[in-house]
């Protein structure tokens, strides 16, 4: 659903999107403007395959804009779970190295948080050079 969110006012936007499942993901993402990573938390981390490719590309996503985001239910629960959803994020940067140059907690029902981003993301783009097709 989230994927979604984002995919439809990017291309809307004229740009090209190509969403894949952390197992789809490119080794090594040559040939993007941009890359979005997304999360859910549950138990407390991230998805480890989402952590795994992080740290497995991290010299790589340092070279090139790139954004975050995580679902959480944190999220939803007011100062305390804006903090707690913040912890998420530190504890991400701290095991991986990666500093994504957008990141957001997403609450299921905050559609017009997630066209915001979506925004933020088109605005990113629209300052990157394009980079050539690997």
């Amino acid at each position: 659903m989230v994927v979604d969110q984002l995919r439809v006012p990017l291309e809307a936007a004229g740009h090209l999107v190509r969403a894949c499942s952390v197992d789809d993901a490119p080794t090594c993402p040559i040939g993007y403007d941009l890359v979005i990573i997304g999360s859910s938390i549950h138990q407390g981390h991230h998805h480890r395959g989402v952590t795994r490719w992080v740290k497995g590309n991290v010299e790589f996503l340092g070279r090139i804009s790139s954004a975050f985001f995580q679902v959480s239910l944190s999220a939803a629960g007011g100062a305390g779970g804006a903090d707690e959803a913040q912890r998420y994020v530190d504890d991400l940067v701290k095991a991986t190295r990666w500093h994504p140059d957008v990141y957001w907690d997403y609450d299921y029902t905050d559609h017009r948080g997630v066209e915001q981003f979506a925004q933020d993301i088109g605005t990113m783009l629209d300052r990157v050079p394009h980079v050539a097709s690997a």
